[in-house]
Protein backbone atom coordinates (compact mmCIF):
# COMPACT_ATOMS: atom_id res chain seq x y z
CA UNK A 1 0.00 0.00 0.00
CA UNK A 2 2.82 2.65 0.77
CA UNK A 3 3.87 1.59 -2.79
CA UNK A 4 0.66 2.86 -4.13
CA UNK A 5 0.68 5.69 -2.50
CA UNK A 6 4.57 6.62 -3.24
CA UNK A 7 3.73 5.87 -6.69
CA UNK A 8 0.43 8.26 -7.23
CA UNK A 9 2.47 11.13 -5.08
CA UNK A 10 5.44 10.88 -7.98
CA UNK A 11 2.26 10.96 -10.89
CA UNK A 12 0.61 14.21 -9.24
CA UNK A 13 3.75 15.51 -8.83
CA UNK A 14 5.40 15.18 -11.91
CA UNK A 15 2.28 15.39 -14.02
CA UNK A 16 3.24 18.09 -16.46
CA UNK A 17 6.40 15.52 -17.84
CA UNK A 18 4.34 12.91 -17.80
CA UNK A 19 1.44 14.76 -19.84
CA UNK A 20 3.91 16.05 -22.46
CA UNK A 21 5.53 12.80 -23.21
CA UNK A 22 2.37 11.40 -23.78
CA UNK A 23 1.27 14.19 -26.01
CA UNK A 24 4.16 13.72 -28.03
CA UNK A 25 3.63 10.26 -28.61
CA UNK A 26 0.27 10.62 -29.25
CA UNK A 27 1.22 13.30 -32.20
CA UNK A 28 3.63 11.00 -33.71
CA UNK A 29 0.84 7.97 -33.60
CA UNK A 30 -1.69 10.79 -35.28
CA UNK A 31 0.64 11.68 -37.93
CA UNK A 32 1.51 7.95 -39.22
CA UNK A 33 -2.03 7.05 -38.68
CA UNK A 34 -3.11 9.98 -40.77
CA UNK A 35 -0.61 9.08 -43.41
CA UNK A 36 -1.25 5.19 -43.23
CA UNK A 37 -5.28 5.43 -43.84
CA UNK A 38 -4.48 8.07 -46.63
CA UNK A 39 -2.24 6.15 -48.42
CA UNK A 40 -4.81 3.01 -48.40
CA UNK A 41 -7.81 5.05 -49.79
CA UNK A 42 -9.26 2.92 -52.43
CA UNK A 43 -9.38 6.15 -54.81
CA UNK A 44 -5.90 6.55 -54.04
CA UNK A 45 -4.63 3.25 -54.77
CA UNK A 46 -6.29 3.20 -58.49
CA UNK A 47 -4.24 6.82 -59.34
CA UNK A 48 -0.98 4.97 -57.82
CA UNK A 49 -1.80 2.03 -59.85
CA UNK A 50 -2.29 4.16 -63.41
CA UNK A 51 0.83 6.30 -62.64
CA UNK A 52 4.40 5.39 -61.20
CA UNK A 53 5.81 8.73 -60.48
CA UNK A 54 2.89 9.17 -57.94
CA UNK A 55 3.26 5.82 -56.65
CA UNK A 56 7.63 6.62 -56.21
CA UNK A 57 6.50 9.79 -54.58
CA UNK A 58 3.91 7.91 -52.21
CA UNK A 59 6.72 5.64 -51.26
CA UNK A 60 9.65 8.49 -50.90
CA UNK A 61 7.22 10.26 -48.29
CA UNK A 62 6.17 7.06 -46.24
CA UNK A 63 10.02 6.58 -45.87
CA UNK A 64 10.44 9.91 -44.44
CA UNK A 65 7.56 9.79 -42.31
CA UNK A 66 8.92 6.73 -40.80
CA UNK A 67 12.26 8.43 -40.23
CA UNK A 68 10.47 11.54 -38.60
CA UNK A 69 8.57 9.42 -36.23
CA UNK A 70 11.11 6.64 -35.18
CA UNK A 71 13.80 10.41 -34.73
CA UNK A 72 10.82 12.21 -32.82
CA UNK A 73 10.09 9.03 -30.55
CA UNK A 74 14.07 8.44 -29.80
CA UNK A 75 14.12 12.31 -29.00
CA UNK A 76 10.75 12.12 -26.59
CA UNK A 77 11.92 8.88 -25.06
CA UNK A 78 15.19 10.56 -24.08
CA UNK A 79 13.92 14.11 -23.07
CA UNK A 80 11.50 12.32 -20.83
CA UNK A 81 14.34 10.02 -19.91
CA UNK A 82 16.56 12.99 -18.97
CA UNK A 83 13.84 14.98 -17.31
CA UNK A 84 13.33 12.15 -14.50
CA UNK A 85 16.56 11.07 -13.75
CA UNK A 86 17.98 14.60 -13.23
CA UNK A 87 15.40 16.65 -12.12
CA UNK A 88 15.44 19.26 -14.92
CA UNK A 89 14.17 19.94 -18.04
CA UNK A 90 16.88 20.00 -20.61
CA UNK A 91 16.07 23.08 -22.50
Amino acid sequence: MVLLRLALKNARIHFSRYLAYVLACTVAIIIYFTFTVMATTPKLLQDIAQQQQLKLALQITSFFIVLFIAAFMVYANLFFCTATTTGNWPL
